[in-house]
């Protein structure tokens, strides 16, 4: 159960990102909506959380290796603040 979690968790982490930086993209420039959309922004986009979030936070080996799971925790609550501030002014 918690490899399929830890698999779970990863592509959805990557759909959310995604979807984050395509609606301020589109917010800043109307004009990119249609590009927003294309498979190749979503491989500019996705790429480099994986790289250089995703692969990082999955090769953790120990148990001793989750003493920083509370930044993590505290920058996932922070990431969910940014995205209900951005989301927010698109619901009135």
């Amino acid at each position: 159960m918690i490899l399929i979690f830890m698999f779970g968790s990863c592509i959805s982490y990557q759909i959310i990102m995604t979807s984050l930086i395509g609606y301020i993209v589109t917010q800043f420039d109307p004009s990119q909506k249609d590009f927003v959309k294309d498979w190749k922004f979503r491989l500019y986009v996705s790429l480099p959380i994986a790289v250089f979030f995703l692969i990082p936070l999955s090769l953790k080996r120990d148990m001793g290796a989750f003493r920083y799971v509370s930044m993590a925790s505290i920058a996932a609550l922070l990431y969910t603040a940014i995205v209900l501030i951005v989301e927010l002014p698109d619901y009135f």
